[in-house]
């Protein structure tokens, strides 16, 4: 198996040149089958039909917003704007290492980002995933850390509540966010 890319689902990107190749030597076939007429015209028929078929159906799926998929849900794209209003453009904001965080929506810089994104770009983070889990930890070094990666912002919600070892005490210290900054049981401190 040929592997471009380091995850082997970012590979799949290739796979529309050969679903365009494919589209075309299946659109030849049917076009063959019908030309030997006969019985084959239905084969070539009823293949039309099905692949016809299946294509719309998932598209069906998709239009009728029987599937949805969401990656940040509506709440957070204004919590997003929240963090936007009340975050200075060049703030770094602590988050959870989610691929999920509102934080990419709000356009600021982050300590690290989804470590399946970062590894898949062949991107070397070092011991950033371990220090983020030590600082929502509480660790003793959890200011130095903070220091170190020049952290403006700490976010304390859902995504980081559920890591391992995250202890609520820890950012006790830490100013208290402006009320607008509060919803979704999340906080910007």
């Amino acid at each position: 198996m040929l592997r471009l890319s380091p995850w082997i689902w970012d590979n799949v990107k290739f796979m529309v040149w050969w679903h365009v190749v494919s589209a075309c030597l299946v659109a030849l076939l049917l076009a063959r089958l019908w030309r030997l007429g006969g019985g084959l015209r239905v084969v070539s028929v009823a293949a039309f039909v099905v692949l016809t078929f299946s294509g719309a159906l998932d598209l069906w799926r998709v239009a009728s917003r029987a599937i949805t998929l969401p990656i940040i849900l509506p709440d957070g794209e204004a919590f997003a704007e929240q963090i936007r209003a009340s975050t200075p453009p060049r703030a770094v904001v602590l988050h959870a290492p989610t691929y999920a965080s509102e934080v990419y929506l709000a356009g600021r810089r982050t300590v690290m980002g989804y470590p399946g994104h970062t590894w898949s770009q062949g991107l070397e983070v070092g011991t950033r995933e371990e220090d983020v889990k030590r600082i929502y930890a509480g660790a003793p070094d959890a200011r130095a850390l903070l220091d170190g990666y020049g952290v403006d912002y700490v976010l304390v919600g859902p995504h980081e509540r559920a890591l391992e070892g995250f202890r609520e005490e820890a950012f006790a210290g830490f100013p208290s966010p402006p009320s607008r900054a509060a919803t979704r049981s999340n906080r910007v401190r």
